[in-house]
């Protein structure tokens, strides 16, 4: 789809998007965070080498976001990247009544050796979106909400990254933090944008750096242009190596997805729909039980899996809350009476704890 998209300036500009957020493929080999996203790496940031050092440990939030559109409401479904060693899933915060964020990428910020706390960026983002009262802006205002929170956030990730003085190395499209966003304004209708932000380097001496967030990239991804498709809109992070999207697995007929087509009539009705560039004309219950066949079988064993609804009349609902896990059935075994593909657990505790 063309989305309206603001590039690391803040300044508009326009983009060509598929029915999902663009994923960029890079070779598994070259894809290393040397210095930052393999996850609990630490990092010096006094000056003098004599000097004591206080050490910074960045955790990241690794895995695919997909929403979708449908007539009665949005459904929102995460799963987490298994294949990234002690990274966490995809963060899933209901921020109010009406809309969801969704953090991707460098989330956690902790210092083992001192007794500063940890600075978790779900809570922090959350705290400054409270008080910006985005909720009572009209939908002209719309645009200038998601920049005055695209540039709160900002000051909130800017000190933190500032204290990364050795080389991180990301690939050129990969940026350190993605903040989805989906959810209802008022007399406007749904709405979904990314907010993307990106870092820069630049030497001071020897191999000391200064680190830079730019300004937010904006994309607004729904509603679509005029004519264009309404589809399932899908990140994944980390993108070297993304897996491939379910609205393209649906369109190529892969096995899985015609099996759950085949399961049970709304599922095959919410996946027609989808086919068609029509996500709007199905209800959310529809396009929920499909979601919810659908991320579980691309995920895998032991993922966490979410699920959740966002209505007008309702707000946001959990379907699968945090931490909800895959498990298998072996073939020729019959599962228990009833059992879901889906089973809840009890959450396992923050990595700092």
């Amino acid at each position: 789809m063309n989305a309206d998209s603001r590039d690391g300036k803040g300044n508009m500009e326009r983009g060509k998007w598929n029915e999902r957020i663009t994923l960029f493929h890079f070779p598994v080999s070259n894809f290393l965070f040397l210095a930052l996203l393999s996850t609990g790496l630490w990092f010096p940031t006094g000056v003098h080498a004599q000097e004591q050092e206080s050490e910074i440990v960045v955790n990241l939030a690794a895995g695919r976001v997909v929403f979708s559109v449908a007539r009665d409401g949005i459904v929102v479904g995460a799963v987490e990247n298994r294949g990234e060693a002690d990274a966490r899933p995809p963060v899933v915060i209901p921020v109010s009544f009406h809309r969801v964020m969704v953090l991707l990428g460098a989330t956690d910020w902790l210092w083992p050796n001192d007794a500063r706390a940890p600075v978790l960026l779900e809570r922090e983002f959350q705290k400054v979106y409270s008080q910006t009262g985005t909720e009572r802006l009209t939908p002209q205002d719309e645009a200038s909400d998601i920049e005055k929170l695209g540039l709160l956030w900002l000051e909130v990730l800017r000190p933190l990254a500032g204290q990364l003085h050795r080389k991180v190395e990301l690939p050129e499209d990969e940026p350190l933090l993605e903040v989805l966003l989906a959810g209802y304004i008022e007399n406007y209708g749904p709405e979904v944008w990314s907010l993307e932000y990106y870092i820069v380097q630049e030497p001071l001496r020897g191999d000391y750096l200064r680190t830079r967030v730019l300004r937010p990239r904006y994309t607004q991804l729904y509603p679509p242009e005029k004519g264009r498709p309404r589809a399932l809109l899908e990140s994944q992070y980390p993108r070297a190596g993304a897996e491939t999207a379910l609205q393209e697995l649906l369109r190529a007929g892969d096995p899985r997805m015609e099996k759950i087509r085949a399961a049970d009539p709304p599922q095959a009705r919410a996946a027609g729909s989808l086919l068609k560039g029509e996500s709007q004309k199905a209800m959310m219950n529809d396009t929920s039980s499909f979601l919810r066949a659908a991320l579980g079988a691309v995920a895998a064993e032991g993922a966490e899996v979410q699920l959740g609804l966002i209505s007008e009349q309702k707000g946001y609902q959990w379907v699968l809350e945090p931490s909800t896990r895959v498990q298998r059935v072996e073939e020729g075994k019959p599962s228990e009476p009833g059992a879901p593909t889906l089973r809840r657990k009890t959450p396992r505790p923050p990595a700092w704890q």
